[in-house]
């Protein structure tokens, strides 16, 4: 089956951007905004919960570079039998979700590849407000050619 969804999430949890990457799966948006809201509530209740979190990622792939040094804190995945949801939160807050097949295996670099997308066309456009939701040609391509839809 593959990847599933697309979900970015601001630093005040408000969703910004989501993609249905499979076309037989369907959300209504108030279901999208319900998810990432819920998700962002859970991820900040999980971070107080373990403030000492100590778990420092090698980087991507185990070796030095993306994620490289950066401290893990809160819900960074969350597997089950039907589906596997995986977080990335940025330096400046911003989650970006991917939920996947269970045996799907290239998910970190799928984050990767999309917090990049959302680093060249996103953050770097004049003309996007900060906590608006995304509306960038540019990054829709990057996202199409990320996942050959």
């Amino acid at each position: 089956m593959g990847h599933l969804a697309i979900f970015i999430v601001n630093q005040n949890g408000s969703l910004v951007y989501h993609k249905v990457i499979t076309p037989s799966l369907k959300f209504a948006t108030n279901d999208t905004i319900r998810l990432a809201s819920t998700f962002h509530s859970m991820h900040a209740i999980s971070s107080q919960i373990t403030p000492n979190c100590q778990d420092i990622r090698a980087g991507f792939g185990g070796s030095p570079g993306f994620l490289a040094g950066t401290v893990m804190e809160g819900i960074n995945e969350i597997v089950t039998d039907n589906f596997t949801l995986k977080c990335f939160q940025s330096f400046t807050g911003v989650k970006f979700i991917l939920v996947s097949d269970p045996q799907q295996k290239d998910m970190d670099y799928c984050l990767k590849s999309i917090y990049e997308a959302y680093a060249d066309h996103v953050s770097k456009n004049p003309f996007q407000e900060a906590e608006m939701p995304i509306r960038s040609d540019l990054f829709e391509g990057s996202i199409t050619k990320i996942f050959n839809l």
